[in-house]
């Protein structure tokens, strides 16, 4: 019988710690995905390395900046004890307790660590995540992305004010709040942002996104509203390999060359429009109408792209992977509605713990749709089905659960030894179970916990039910398979349509590595 454990086992000793908070910090989920090791090195890079021994060094403070992305509300005393494991009882007895930092001293650790770590760290990590099976996110073998811009209100100092600058508003006033602008490319299958610029209000959208197309590649395509639309950063754009579909301004008429089958054309798109004389690209222009039933339809709208070869890709299909661009609106709601928090402020008062603070929510973000694709693969789902609120609530709980003494002393029992029974299955021996275990798994559910079995009737819900079976590092064996076939039958029954489908994927690796 394969067996994996995450819990401690009897025996097993609470490893060693001391008592500096980068031995005894652990933040879950973000540890995962910003490994220390990294972590170290970016800073390494950055010249932020300690020329000697802190309560806080920099390794902390990265996780701690985007520990403020997850606990947006929360001070900082709270949220670095929420990111701090056993603080109150790495040493036995009350004497031995380590003290939090004050508020000052982190405020200044912040301030030490600037922005570039962090901007460092988003940089070398964030990439696309979408395979080849991934709804949403691929159009004939290109991977669909999107370009758009938001802007952050930003703490009211004068420093900020000066840096970022205020939008104006009516009647000649200025907003409330000065705001920083961001410009990010985005997967629209995932919702993974993977690339960023950052600067002030008074930064247009368009010269942000300037530095952004360069790093563009090809077997992209890059959708694109009509506020992007312009010769130059077109030609930007195209020169890198990447296909482009971009939404035309109403003022823009390229000069017709060829009808196609489907309705669309290719024109030739000029640097001033109809002046012949001037630079020019050839485009193949979709013109459509979007009937949703109403009375009114709505366009008609145009689109322009690369895509010329009406055989390769036609005119709906083109119309359709349109539609994907919407996804970034949604990036953007999940980002400053449900992890920063609505109508917030970002609470850093000068602007470059602003743009820390802002990278770290990118960083934050990031793990958060890793931890999402995760789940949609294993349980076959498109990943625009994964609840943002649900997974950001369980990073949170990632970050705050080992505060319990129980937990905390079975994570440190393990936390030296659980890769390496991760990475090596091992065959329980036969002869190590004895009559009363053999009968106890005949009669109860069978599901190894590492430190026991769970007694729960399959017909019985319960909440925390599938997150072992949703894990990578799960592993079974064909002897539970009418267990598995029960939860399964028992999923469908109840009209659970996720939770049947984790078993079904289940059960289908254990027929095939059967048969």
């Amino acid at each position: 019988m394969g067996v994996v454990c995450g819990m401690a086992r009897a025996g097993w000793r609470k490893a060693e710690t001391a008592t500096r908070l980068s031995d005894l910090v652990s933040v879950g989920l973000l540890m995962r995905v910003f490994p220390p090791d990294l972590v170290d090195e970016v800073i390494a890079e950055c010249g932020r390395t300690e020329q000697r021994s802190r309560s806080l060094p920099a390794r902390v403070m990265a996780y701690f900046a985007m520990g403020l992305a997850l606990h947006s509300e929360g001070s900082y005393e709270d949220v670095l004890a929420l990111m701090t494991d056993g603080l109150a009882w790495a040493e036995s007895g009350p004497a031995g307790a380590v003290k939090l930092p004050s508020k000052s001293a982190i405020f200044q650790a912040r301030d030490r660590l600037g922005a570039e770590p962090l901007k460092g760290l988003f940089d070398r990590v964030a990439q696309p995540l979408a395979t080849q099976n991934t709804p949403g996110s691929w159009l004939a073998g290109r991977r669909l992305v999107a370009i758009d811009g938001t802007t952050l209100d930003v703490a009211d100092t004068t420093v900020n004010d000066e840096f970022f600058g205020r939008p104006g508003v009516s009647k000649g006033e200025r907003s409330a709040f000065p705001q920083a602008r961001l410009v990010a490319l985005a997967e629209c299958g995932t919702h993974a942002i993977f690339d960023a610029e950052i600067g002030p209000c008074t930064t247009s959208e368009l010269a942000l996104s300037r530095l952004l197309v360069d790093r563009l590649e090809p077997g992209m395509v890059l959708l694109a509203d009509r506020g992007f639309t312009g010769f130059a950063l077109w030609q930007q754009a195209a020169a890198t390999g990447a296909d482009l579909i971009w939404r035309a301004k109403s003022n823009v008429t390229p000069r017709h060359l060829q009808t196609f089958d489907d309705g669309s054309w290719l024109g030739e798109l000029r640097s001033k429009n109809r002046d012949l004389r001037s630079d020019h690209v050839i485009v193949r222009v979709v013109d459509y109408s979007i009937d949703d039933g109403r009375d009114t339809s709505t366009g008609p709208l145009r689109l322009f792209t690369t895509l010329v070869d009406p055989a390769e890709v036609t005119a709906i299909e083109i119309a359709a992977a349109y539609a994907q661009r919407w996804e970034i609106e949604s990036v953007f709601d999940e980002l400053k509605t449900h992890q920063r928090g609505s109508k917030m402020v970002l609470r850093s008062k000068s602007p470059a713990l602003v743009l820390q603070e802002i990278w770290g929510h990118l960083c934050c973000h990031y793990a958060i749709r890793t931890l999402m694709f995760a789940a949609a693969i294993q349980a076959a789902v498109d990943p625009d089905r994964v609840s943002f609120v649900a997974a950001l609530r369980i990073t949170r709980r990632s970050l705050s659960r080992i505060a319990d003494r129980t937990v905390a002393d079975e994570y440190f029992a393990v936390s030296e030894k659980v890769e390496a029974l991760y990475n090596q299955p091992r065959q329980l021996p036969p002869d190590a179970e004895g009559n009363e275990m053999l009968k106890l798994r005949k009669e109860m559910h069978q599901r190894m916990l590492g430190n026991g079995h769970c007694a729960r009737p399959v017909e019985l819900d319960c909440h925390f039910e599938s997150i072992c079976e949703s894990c990578t590092y799960f592993v079974t064996t064909i002897e539970f398979r009418p267990t598995l076939q029960r939860q399964r039958d028992d999923a469908e029954a109840k009209g659970q349509t996720g939770r049947r489908k984790i078993f079904d994927g289940i059960l289908a690796r254990l027929d095939e590595q059967a048969s």
